[in-house]
């Protein structure tokens, strides 16, 4: 990937890298001058193997993730890359003529491509423009009788007869030399093949086609045409790549492409441009010509009209856009150069006569789509009238419309490339959770253990810093060796998932995409410096907590107990903060005054060197705030007011997580407050404690796990994304832990009603289960660890066998039809049914029905809907069998415009009674729920540019819908003649037709639009528009997919591509499942940390709890008595995570697909018990066997040893 959340990876890597460095420098300095510190500190890691290892599994999983994160998308974004390449050559910038739907087909003329040639042949950076025309067509291999339908041909003019030209310095407009830049790569046989050269009657292909075909050269290739079979001998098989790109490709020269394509000669549908890449940055020249050549082919005379005409009305609208930017300004809704674009639309519409720049700014199709989306959403009165002609005249200002080819397309690359890792880093966070979680577990445990020798060492001189340094050291070499072997295990994971990916995905074996693993310097930097810098923060954070303890108590080895911190007087802490606005300064002096001291200077060089870095200067200012107001957090009040002031930002902002994490902090703190007025006057501080945390923990659940529709009184305008799912459930798991420890008794009471009821295993489940619950801290901390990772595989889970159980309802996507048959709109078939019926591999008998369809993008807006602009809106018609015929679902429907019986909350009865009302009245439609519903999505909208219905509510019961009034445009006429109206009155489920277009070649992906009937195409064309969709049902016992094959032979000449529905779904549910496995397996790391941390749990408590065990032999108890102790004590930690874990993730999923009830209410609450059943099982016996061997090692104390050294 070249970019991250919008910043270059080359300047994260560098920047994560430097400060990394820069922490190791200032550590280094510190450790040189405490030499002896440094050998305290690292003679523990050889001292205890077992123990290191552990630790250093636990702490290398935040680099694992990050870096398996990074390395997926650069796997993906360099996939997409490199077949975005291979696939457009040397084209970085595309010109085209302007369409507005298919029933518009312009080409342009030799004299503007003429025009193009001499505007840019004295032009450094452009070294050669290619006219070009392009069509998909059948291809037949005559000698081998292979096809392939849908086959790309495409006419190259090669022979500089339409203003082709070589680089600026060798030539000019009409040199017939060919031109260089465009490569052509060799054959597959190494032999350099001139395409100008070809004879009339021969072309090339590519070798993809020419695998398919298994052609040969001098094979006779036929092409299938509008005007009929084309014969042509094969001259070579090219190599893919460049001209002849990664498709399945058929190249000849563009006369040769007229000729068959009965095109008038000197016309091209594309120019493509070539840049000199090897001089020029291809984004900085590609936009600077782009913008260039868009003043050349835009209209001046009708922007100066535009511009007059804007003059009524210019204070109005200037006022709007003001009022946007004011609004919006350093949001993520108005970016920095789209708001620089708002500024200079305002400059040029207080000119008095309009600049180049006013042409261009119009000529943005994002531009216009920003301005015309300001100017919908305001109250503009009389100015609203005038927009519907606004927009069509700003849309005929181009003449030419020219592209960014090249950016456009890698910019695509990068977008699903960072979509993967936001995907992948989001679910995977709670693994880096749980893993800093460990570091922090593993730190306290450590500082336990060392409590005595901490303790003599503070005796006799050492400061509390000093134990920091101590822990420091030690953190940082386990670190060190963490974050390598995780980046390196990261990278071998991604490797693995990269695997499983294609095989899921089905690009294994695909010739035209196939994802290949891809990891670069830029990914692995910030895994290992992310990876380092967040166990060395956390460690930092571990050792300033341990160097709190009690000298006394730790020498005595008495349970933990820290000293009481000194809180300085409040001016005191005033000052501190003032002297912190002069950090560089103030750190400085401290330096100075340590060493004349003869104190340890280490820390106040480290303190200098993050300050000058800016960060610790930041961070010193917010510690020294903190300091001021710390005291008071105790009392609770000052969480409370936090909480209060952080939930009503989010209200201002409309944050759904700023305002739930608000709240959230509000109840903490009122939570404190009460605790402290209930031990004020008498409570018994254990009690307080109890019911406070409890009822906190509560509400806390409550809150974010309740589905919206119950806070939507409060809650409606707050938007919602992918962030709050990770903070449910952190906040979830926390709040849980909260109920569950402060509860534990209860546990402790049920365990004792139940399993102590046997006498052999009461002795033992009691320690057990005593230890676990006594020692709160450590056990919260495991459970955590278990519940976040659980919590995330079974949300997971069940959101994947919910959406794979629609898909597993073949009607529900397919509308109950077998096959499903798209063929080219050039190659239409006269009559279907007769043709079959004169085949002599098909019968008309094996088909129960058939109906056919025609699909076209057109462009649509609603009658009373405050956007004025025609969007884009897929219509498609369809014969009244269909409707009469199909099983689709309807999400919702208009009452008034269906049977006064009908039964709306039926959805079967809702769906017929729809598809009735559609097949009797042509002047009615239903629309697809993108243009009705939105949906949150990460990444980029795919719904963007659509046309969308406004102020859609389906009431309460989630399926009451009023009709809207729509117009339509065929784009042929702008007078309103080629316009027609229709009322929609009902919203298709969204998972109509979803697979559409992944396998048959039509529109993809999915279906989005309106259906109707195909009576509207006439009102919208004077040419007939023939089906191009057929939709059939077999007879009984007739195979749909032997039909499909057969169908596509019979109809060769018609570019038909059909499928068996039933067979396509399969392969869907498959690689859902293939995906779902993807993805357990990459949050399995996250479980591995879990079972760490039950390891060094395990490992600490037989080393701290010697003497209870010796004194447990003395009274009797077996040495296998106390291995199965601590092992039910690591099950009883397990379960409890785990079981949580798996509450919580079927509560936050039931959740979410309640709130996702009205767009689908198809979508069911079902949980996957066997997948689930056998993580938390294989987590289980993972568990157990970590637990083993501290169990074997408490079980071998001997009691005479042990007491003695106590």
């Amino acid at each position: 990937m070249e970019t991250l959340f919008g910043l270059q990876m080359q300047y994260i890597a560098a920047g994560l890298t430097a400060t990394l460095l820069i922490l190791i420098l200032a550590i280094a300095i510190i450790a040189i001058r405490n030499r002896f510190l440094i050998k305290l500190s690292l003679r523990n890691i050889p001292r205890r193997r077992t123990q290191s290892i552990l630790i250093i599994v636990g702490l290398m999983l935040s680099s694992t993730i990050v870096a398996a994160s990074l390395a997926i998308g650069d796997t993906i974004t360099g996939s997409i890359r490199n077949a975005v390449l291979e696939g457009i050559g040397d084209t970085d910038i595309r010109i085209s003529k302007p369409a507005f739907g298919v029933l518009d087909d312009p080409k342009i003329t030799a004299e503007e491509i003429e025009e193009i040639a001499v505007k840019l042949y004295s032009d450094p950076r452009v070294d050669g423009i290619m006219p070009i025309s392009t069509e998909t067509a059948p291809v037949l291999n005559q000698r081998t009788r292979l096809t392939e339908a849908r086959a790309t041909v495409r006419g190259y003019n090669v022979d500089g007869s339409l203003g082709n030209f070589k680089p600026h310095a060798q030539g000019g407009p009409g040199d017939d030399s060919r031109l260089s830049p465009f490569e052509l790569k060799p054959s597959v046989n190494g032999d350099e093949i001139d395409l100008a050269s070809l004879a009339d009657d021969e072309v090339l292909i590519n070798e993809n086609l020419g695998n398919k075909l298994e052609a040969q050269p001098g094979d006779v290739l036929t092409i299938v045409t509008p005007s009929g079979r084309q014969d042509f001998r094969l001259r070579a098989v090219m190599q893919k790549g460049g001209m002849a790109a990664n498709d399945m490709r058929v190249l000849l020269p563009l006369s040769s492409y007229d000729r068959i394509y009965e095109n008038e000669p000197g016309t091209a549908e594309l120019v493509d441009i070539s840049l000199d890449l090897d001089n020029y940055d291809l984004e900085i020249e590609s936009d600077d010509i782009v913008e260039d050549l868009s003043l050349e082919f835009t209209d001046a005379e009708l922007a100066a009209e535009l511009h007059a005409g804007m003059e009524p009305f210019r204070d109005t609208i200037v006022s709007e856009i003001r009022n946007y930017i004011n609004e919006k300004s350093g949001t993520n809704e108005l970016s920095t150069e789209q708001e620089e674009d708002l500024n200079e639309f305002i400059a040029e519409l207080e000119r008095d006569e309009p600049t180049e720049r006013f042409r261009v700014l119009l000529a943005k199709d994002a531009f216009v789509g920003l301005f015309f989306g300001i100017l919908s959403g305001a109250e503009l009165g009389v100015v609203a009238e005038g927009l519907p002609q606004l927009a069509f005249a700003i849309g005929q200002l181009e003449r030419l419309t020219v592209s960014d080819f090249k950016v456009f397309l890698t910019g695509i690359a990068e977008q699903v490339g960072n979509l993967f890792f936001t995907f992948f880093t989001i679910f995977g966070s709670f693994s880096v959770i749980v893993g800093l979680l460990l570091i922090f577990l593993i730190f306290v445990l450590l500082a336990s253990e060392r409590q005595q020798e901490m303790g003599i060492a503070r005796a006799v001189g050492t400061k509390r810093g000093h134990l920091v340094q101590m822990f420091t050291f030690e953190g940082l070499a386990y670190a060190i060796g963490a974050a390598a072997v995780g980046t390196a295990i990261g990278i071998a994971v991604s490797r693995v998932l990269v695997v499983i990916m294609a095989n899921a995905f089905g690009t294994a074996d695909d010739e035209t995409f196939s994802i290949q693993f891809t990891v670069t310097g830029y990914s692995v930097l910030p895994a290992f410096s992310i990876g380092l810098i967040l166990t060395l923060a956390t460690v930092i954070f571990s050792a300033y907590r341990v160097s709190k303890l009690n000298i006394v108590v730790a020498i005595r080895n008495l349970p933990e107990e820290f000293v009481a911190s000194t809180t300085k007087p409040i001016l005191r802490r005033i000052l501190d903060f003032v002297f912190w606005i002069f950090g560089p300064v103030y750190a400085l002096v401290g330096l100075i005054q340590a060493m004349r001291r003869h104190e340890d200077v280490g820390v106040a060089i480290l303190k200098l060197v993050s300050t000058l870095l800016v960060i610790g200067w930041v961070i010193g200012l917010i510690a020294a705030v903190f300091r001021i107001f710390a005291p008071y957090f105790k009392q609770g009040w000052p969480y409370a007011l936090i909480g209060v002031a952080l939930t009503a930002l989010g209200f201002l902002n409309a944050s759904a997580w700023q305002a739930y994490i608000g709240a959230s902090v509000a109840v903490y703190g009122f939570t404190m407050l009460a605790l402290a007025i209930m031990v004020r006057v008498g409570v018994r501080e254990a009690i307080a404690s109890r019911i406070c945390y409890t009822v906190a923990g509560v509400l806390i659940l409550v809150m974010w796990a309740l589905p919206q529709r119950y806070t939507d009184f409060i809650t409606e305008d707050l938007n919602a994304n992918v962030e709050m799912f990770i903070f449910a459930g952190f906040f979830m798991v926390a709040s849980s832990v909260w109920i569950i420890m402060y509860n534990s008794d209860v546990i402790v009471r049920g365990l004792q009603a139940t399993l102590g009821r046997f006498t052999a295993v009461r002795p033992i489940m009691k320690p057990a289960v005593a230890y676990a619950v006594a020692n709160r801290f450590r056990t919260g901390l495991t459970v955590s660890m278990f519940a976040l990772v659980i919590f995330v595989l079974m949300s997971f889970s069940i959101l994947n066998q919910s959406f794979s159980g629609l898909l597993q309802t073949p009607e529900n996507v397919t509308g109950g039809f077998d096959v499903r048959a798209n063929i080219d709109d050039d190659l239409p078939i006269q009559d279907i049914k007769a043709d079959i019926d004169a085949s002599p591999d098909l019968e008309l008998r094996d088909f129960e029905l058939i109906v056919g369809q025609s699909d076209i993008e057109l462009a649509g807006r609603q009658v009373d809907g405050e956007e004025a602009r025609f969007l884009e809106l897929r219509v498609r018609g369809t014969e009244p069998e269909y409707f009469r015929a199909t099983k689709l679902k309807i999400t919702a429907a208009d009452a008034a415009y269906l049977p006064s019986n009908t039964d709306l909350s039926d959805e079967d009865e809702r769906a017929r009674s729809v598809s009735d009302e559609l097949a009797e009245d042509t002047n009615l439609v239903a629309i697809a729920s993108e243009h009705a519903i939105d949906f949150e999505v990460i990444g980029p909208d795919p719904t963007e540019g659509l046309m969308k219905l406004e102020d859609v509510d389906f009431g309460e019961s989630g399926y009451e819908f009023q009709a809207k009034e729509i117009e339509i445009v065929s784009g042929d006429d702008g007078d309103g003649s080629m316009t027609v109206k229709r009322t929609v009155i009902a919203v298709i489920d969204d998972l109509a037709e979803s697979l559409e277009g992944e396998t048959d070649g039509g529109p993809a992906p999915g279906f989005q639009g309106i259906y109707t009937d195909h009576q509207i195409f006439s009102e919208l064309s004077d040419e007939p528009v023939p089906f191009t969709i057929y939709r059939m049902n077999v007879a009984e016992g007739v195979d749909p997919t032997r039909v499909a094959s057969t169908l596509q032979t019979v109809f060769l000449d018609n570019s038909m591509l059909a499928v068996d529905t039933e067979e396509e779904l399969s392969t869907a549910v498959a690689q859902n499942e293939q995906f779902s496995l993807l993805f357990q397996g990459f949050m399995g790391l996250g479980l591995v940390v879990g079972v760490a941390a039950l390891g060094v749990l395990s490992l600490r408590a037989v080393n701290e709890r010697r003497m209870q065990i010796a004194i447990m032999r003395c009274i009797g108890y077996r040495a296998r008595m106390i291995r199965i102790q601590f092992i039910m004590e690591s099950i009883f930690i397990t379960v409890i995570g785990t079981g949580l874990g798996m509450g919580l993730g079927a509560l936050i999923s039931w959740s979410f697909l309640d709130d996702l009830g009205d767009a689908n209410q198809g979508l069911t609450f079902e949980i996957p018990w066997l997948s689930i059943l056998v993580v938390v099982g294989i987590t289980i016996i993972a568990a157990l066997i970590t637990t083993y061997v501290p169990a074997r090692q408490a079980s071998q104390v001997y009691p005479a040893e042990a007491l003695r050294y106590e």
